[in-house]
């Protein structure tokens, strides 16, 4: 969010402040799950988060964007049915390997710019 939005972010309430100052919420589409190591393909038993009943009670939330393709995978699975505009960006995560950071950062860049965010 920094690369998108600018400013700085030393510490915690930093990296809140660029969620609020832009309006955005972030929350997991997991809200448990059983995993073992930090690969999302040991990720099994999930129960989602109630991301509908809070987008229901959100009515402004235009757009749920996807932190890579397990989470867009199991938005589709428990919320697809919803009526709302979702997108598929590549994982942040330090364990995407690929695509390099550069990469990762101008997906995100240039989505939101198209978005007009």
């Amino acid at each position: 969010m920094q690369c998108i939005y600018g400013g700085s972010i030393s510490n915690y309430n930093d990296k809140k402040n660029i969620i609020y100052d832009n309006h955005l919420a972030l929350w997991d589409s997991i809200g448990m799950c059983e995993r073992i190591g930090s690969l999302d393909s040991s990720i099994k038993n999930v129960i989602p988060n109630p991301i509908e009943e809070y987008i229901r009670d959100n009515p402004t939330i235009q757009l749920v964007v996807c932190n890579g393709k397990k989470s867009h995978t199991v938005y589709n699975r428990y919320f697809g049915n919803l009526k709302i505009r979702v997108v598929c960006l590549p994982s942040t995560s330090n364990a995407n390997t690929t695509s390099n950071f550069e990469v990762i950062k101008e997906t995100w860049i240039n989505n939101f710019k198209s978005e007009n965010f």
